[in-house]
C-alpha cells in the first residue's frame, strides 16, 4: 500500500533576501565584522563582534570570486512545541532564524572535514564507521554490498549526503549551545534540582524528608509577588514546567534550600547561578570571561559533594553539564549566548503553530497553518512597504473626502465638574512606562456582561461612576495623539475626543508581559496575571 503526502516548500533563499530587503533594517545591520573595545578590553556582544565572523569575512576576501561580497550568517533554530495533548499528542518542529555557536574548542578537537569522511567510507566497514567516528552510515551509503565493491566501481555508484556540496557544512559550528536547554532547563532543574531532592530522599527517612521539602516550598511559596520575580503559589511541586518557571525558580531556590542540605551543596548552587547569570549579559568583556571561568571552577569543585553522598556515583558525564566548559570558548567566537539563546525562536510558537493550529480545521492542519502564515506575513510585509511609502500616515482617506464632512456629534453635557487637574509630581507617575524590553498582551474574556447599558453615559448613570465618560476621553485623548506635548488630563473638554458605538464590560482579563528581568539581563520570561 502507499500513500501520498503533500511537500510544502518555500525557497529558503527567497525568504532571506526579503528580510534583507525589509526597509525596517535600514541603518540596523552590521555590513562587515566589528571588533569593540572599551578601556582597551575587547567587548563581545552580537554575532558580528567575534572571531568567527572575522575568519569568514577573511575567508571572502582570500577567494576572488566573492570579491564585493558581503558575509551574511543564518542563524536557524529549531524546538518540538506541542498544539494538542489530547487529541493524538500533535507536534510540530518549526524552524525559525536567529544566531548561531560552536560545539568544540579547536585548540582540542580536531574539525572532520569532507576528505576526512570520504577516507574513513573507503577503508571502513559500517559498523565501525558508527562506533568508532559517529558516522550514520544510511546516511552515506545504500547498503553494506558496496563496501566490498572495487574501489573504481564504489566511488562511482556510492551516494553522498545532502551536506556533500554544502561549502561550509562543518558540524562543529552548525550546532551552537543553548542558555535556555542547556544551563537553566538542564544543569539546574534536570540536575541539581533533582539532585538534592534525591539527597533528602535517600538521607532522611520519608516523614522527615517530606517535611524538608513541605518547608523548601513553603519558603519558595512566601516570595511575594514582585516585577520580574515568578510567584510560586503552591511551590515548586508541579509536573509542566516551562522556561519561565525555572528562570524563576532559579532566583528563589537558593534561600529555600540553605540550612536543609550541605554548604558545599549550597555552594555548587552558588556558583552555578553565578555562571548562568555572568553568560548571559549582553555584553561580555575580558573581565566578564574571567570571572566566567572562576565560577565555573567553583562549580566543578564543590558539584562532588553530590559524588560523595551517593547522588551521583557514576560522576557527572552529562551533555548539558559537559557543554559548559565550552562556553567561553564560544563567547570569543560568537559573541554573547544570550543572542543565540532558543528562548529567541520559542517565542514565536504561539504566533507561527499554535494560532494557526487553533485557526485550522484540525484535520491534516500542516497545509492550512502553512497558508495561514502565509496570509499574516504577506500582511506584514505590505504594512512595512505602505509606512515605507508613508501611505499609514494622516487621517487615513484622501483630501477630497474629508472636506465638508460634518465632525462629530457634540459629546452630552459634564455629569460631573470638570477633573481636578493634578500637580506635576502626579503626572511624572501616570505617565506609562516606555520600556523597549518588554511585549505586553491583554487578552479579554470570551463573554461580556450582559443587560447592562451598552451607551457610556448611562452605563456611568448606572455603575454610579459620573467620571467614567470623561476619564475615558482623556484616556482616549493621549492614545490618539500620543506625541502632543499636552497630556490628556490637561486638556479641555471641548477638545476631547467623543465616545460613540457601544461599550462592553468584560470581568476578567489576562495579561501577559515578556520582560527582561533586569537582576538577571538577558532573562526572558513571561508574567501571565488575571
Amino acid at each position: 500500500m502507499t500513500t501520498s503526502h503533500q511537500v510544502w516548500f518555500q525557497d529558503p533563499l527567497q525568504v532571506l533576501e526579503s528580510q534583507l530587503a525589509n526597509p525596517s533594517f535600514n541603518n540596523k545591520i552590521d555590513y562587515a565584522p566589528k571588533k569593540v573595545t572599551k578601556g582597551g578590553k575587547r567587548q563581545y556582544k552580537n554575532l558580528m563582534s567575534g572571531k568567527w565572523a572575522w575568519a569568514q569575512a577573511d575567508a571572502i576576501a582570500q577567494d576572488p570570486d566573492c570579491h564585493g561580497v558581503m558575509f551574511a550568517p543564518v542563524i536557524l533554530g529549531s524546538d518540538k512545541t506541542t498544539v494538542s495533548v489530547a487529541t493524538g499528542q500533535n507536534n510540530f518542529y518549526p524552524l525559525c532564524t536567529a544566531y548561531p555557536e560552536d560545539l568544540d574548542d579547536g585548540s582540542k578537537a580536531q574539525h572532520r572535514s569532507h576528505q576526512h569522511t570520504n577516507t574513513l567510507l573507503q577503508g571502513c566497514l559500517l559498523a565501525e564507521l558508527w562506533d568508532v567516528y559517529g558516522i550514520v552510515s544510511d546516511l552515506v551509503v545504500c547498503n553494506a554490498d558496496i563496501l566490498v565493491m572495487p574501489q573504481h566501481i564504489k566511488l562511482d555508484i556510492l551516494p553522498q549526503p545532502f551536506t556533500k556540496s554544502f561549502p561550509c557544512a562543518n558540524i562543529h559550528e552548525l550546532l551552537v549551545p543553548d542558555l535556555l536547554h542547556q544551563i537553566i532547563k538542564g544543569t539546574f532543574k534536570d540536575h541539581i534540582v533533582d539532585w538534592v531532592m534525591l539527597y533528602i530522599k535517600t538521607t532522611y527517612m520519608k516523614q522527615r524528608a517530606d517535611k524538608i521539602l513541605a518547608d523548601i516550598d513553603r519558603r519558595i511559596a512566601l516570595v511575594p509577588p514582585f516585577p520580574g520575580l515568578h510567584h510560586f503559589s503552591k511551590g515548586h511541586g508541579f509536573k509542566q514546567w516551562t522556561g519561565s518557571d525555572s528562570k524563576g525558580l532559579m532566583k528563589v531556590y537558593l534561600p529555600a534550600i540553605a540550612g536543609h542540605v550541605p554548604d558545599q551543596m549550597v555552594q555548587a548552587v552558588v556558583a552555578l547561578i553565578k555562571f548562568c547569570y555572568l553568560v548571559c549579559h549582553n555584553i561580555i568583556d575580558d573581565n566578564t570571561i574571567s570571572a566566567i571561568e572562576e565560577a565555573l571552577l567553583r562549580f566543578h569543585t564543590h558539584h562532588e559533594i553530590f559524588r560523595k553522598v551517593g547522588v551521583r556515583p557514576n560522576g557527572f558525564l552529562l551533555p548539558c553539564q559537559h557543554s559548559l566548559k565550552h562556553y567561553v570558548h564560544f563567547i570569543k567566537l560568537f559573541g554573547a549566548p544570550n543572542g543565540l539563546c532558543s528562548s529567541i525562536t520559542e517565542n514565536k510558537h504561539i504566533k507561527v503553530v499554535k494560532q494557526p493550529y487553533r485557526c485550522s480545521n484540525k484535520y491534516k492542519p500542516l497545509g492550512q497553518m502553512l497558508l495561514t502564515n502565509q496570509c499574516l506575513n504577506k500582511l506584514a510585509a505590505a504594512r512595512v512597504n505602505f509606512t515605507a511609502l508613508g501611505m499609514l500616515e494622516g487621517a487615513g482617506l484622501p483630501d477630497f473626502l474629508l472636506d465638508g464632512n460634518p465632525g462629530p456629534p457634540p459629546p452630552p453635557p459634564l455629569l460631573m465638574p470638570p477633573l481636578a487637574m493634578p500637580n506635576d509630581n502626579e503626572q511624572q507617575e501616570m505617565g506609562a512606562v516606555d520600556d523597549p524590553k518588554s511585549q505586553v498582551e491583554i487578552m479579554l474574556a470570551k463573554c461580556y456582561v450582559r443587560k447592562v447599558p451598552k451607551d457610556i453615559y448611562n452605563l456611568a448613570r448606572h455603575l454610579n461612576l459620573p467620571w467614567l465618560p470623561e476619564l475615558t476621553q482623556r484616556y482616549l485623548h493621549d492614545i490618539i495623539h500620543p506625541d502632543t506635548p499636552m497630556p490628556g488630563t490637561q486638556v479641555t473638554t471641548a477638545h476631547l475626543p467623543h465616545i460613540s458605538g457601544m461599550t462592553r464590560i468584560y470581568m476578567s482579563a489576562a495579561f501577559m508581559q515578556r520582560t527582561h528581568a533586569d537582576d538577571l539581563p538577558g532573562f526572558t520570561g513571561l508574567n501571565v496575571a488575571h
